[in-house]
């Protein structure tokens, strides 16, 4: 979860969306895992650190360390209670890493050519894995997206142009959350004809159980779906676009 949300939110439920994207991620991280015998990972911009929680628990043998640069010592002081074998910090680490997570990151980013560049430069060994999600499609940048100090959204063809350019090359890589592409469509659309509504964030999720369980079931099927086109070198639009990548 972006830290912008982590205020708002009580600790009672996490959004499906988050949970199935946490899936997903961890599945991805697996399968990077057998084609290295990496040791530690960096998590970019790690947010609340749900993410990382998730890679903690597929796998006892991973130093995961998380970075963001919004970290207060308040929330640092929480995040190592509930995770304590996980590393925050909120400055740029030194060391060099098996690989690295950065997980819809790259759009906070002004210069994120230059951003990604530095860090497949400076902290990833050669041989080393990065696994990159960014939002999809310019035409769906909305009130959400300012909100959250997003810059841009990119296209699969301006993505890859970028983690081309940045040192890495992509080994598999495809849309994500085909399902929820038409809906953001919509309301991007009812958006710009009748005005923006404040937005709601992941914390705001307060549906009952059932009605959880239920789209948990849909957008993991959507990202089934995703990971086996991706297998096979093909892709469908989605609201997300996500690239499994080595130096």
């Amino acid at each position: 979860m972006d830290l912008i949300e982590v205020s708002k939110n009580k600790g009672i439920q996490r959004h499906p969306w988050e949970v199935a994207r946490g899936r997903f991620f961890g599945d991805c991280l697996m399968e990077a895992l057998k084609k290295s015998e990496a040791n530690t990972l960096l998590d970019v911009g790690s947010g609340d650190g749900y993410m990382a929680h998730v890679f903690e628990g597929r796998t006892t043998d991973l130093k995961i360390t998380c970075w963001d640069i919004n970290y207060k010592e308040d929330f640092l002081e929480q995040a190592r209670r509930l995770y304590p074998g996980i590393e925050f910090t909120p400055e740029q680490p030194s060391g060099i890493f098996d690989m690295f997570t950065m997980l819809d990151v790259l759009e906070h980013v002004d210069d994120d050519v230059g951003f990604l560049t530095d860090l497949v430069t400076h902290h990833l060994i050669e041989g080393g894995h990065a696994l990159i999600c960014v939002p999809a499609w310019p035409f769906l940048f909305s009130d959400h997206d300012s909100h959250l100090k997003h810059f841009r959204r990119y296209t699969p063809k301006a993505a890859r142009a970028l983690i081309g350019a940045s040192g890495l090359k992509i080994l598999k890589s495809g849309g994500l959350f085909h399902s929820l592409l038409l809906p953001r469509t919509l309301g991007v659309a009812k958006e710009k004809i009748f005005g923006a509504t404040p937005p709601k964030g992941l914390s705001d999720w307060k549906t009952g159980s059932f009605t959880t369980s239920l789209i948990q079931g849909v957008l993991s099927g959507d990202n089934w779906l995703s990971k086996g086109l991706g297998n096979v070198g093909l892709s469908l639009p989605g609201l997300s676009w996500w690239a499994l990548c080595q130096k």
